[in-house]
């Protein structure tokens, strides 16, 4: 039974090196989503939100209502936290399928691979010809 026990611990370590993991979790604090500063963190957590859960979860037009920050600005925080806890998706990817109008897992799940790949390719080129996104960081994002 110490051996089994050994072995799962080693591959579990194993695991957690070799998959992909997600740059945050539901129990992250919302200032570890970029955009969200120390005033609108501060607020935040003043209506009780202390959680990325706890922000995906509130009413956008309630946040919006008792904070300065718009609905836009709620949806695209509460759309980058949902996709930043998918395993693999760094914040660049975040903003790729935000702006090609997949904002949950659930849409992300029902794309079709090539169509997407596709899709995203014609936006990274788009965005690396304005500076928003710089050719290494695209060849990095297709490994």
């Amino acid at each position: 039974m110490a051996k089994i026990e050994k072995i799962t611990k080693r591959i579990e370590k194993l695991e957690e090196k070799l998959l992909p993991q997600s740059k945050i979790t539901s129990r992250n604090k919302p200032k570890d989503i970029k955009g969200v500063g120390p005033r609108l963190g501060e607020e935040l957590r003043a209506l009780g939100i202390t959680t990325v859960a706890d922000l995906i979860t509130a009413d956008t037009r309630t946040l919006a209502e008792k904070t300065r920050a718009s609905r836009d600005t709620i949806q695209h925080l509460k759309t980058t936290a949902q996709l930043l806890m998918i395993p693999g998706i760094s914040e660049k990817h975040a903003e790729l399928l935000e702006e090609a109008g997949i904002t949950t897992r659930k849409e992300l799940a029902a794309q079709e691979p090539i169509q997407l790949s596709q899709k995203l390719e014609k936006m990274a080129k788009t965005y690396i010809e304005r500076g928003r996104l710089l050719e290494n960081e695209n060849r990095r994002s297709k490994k």
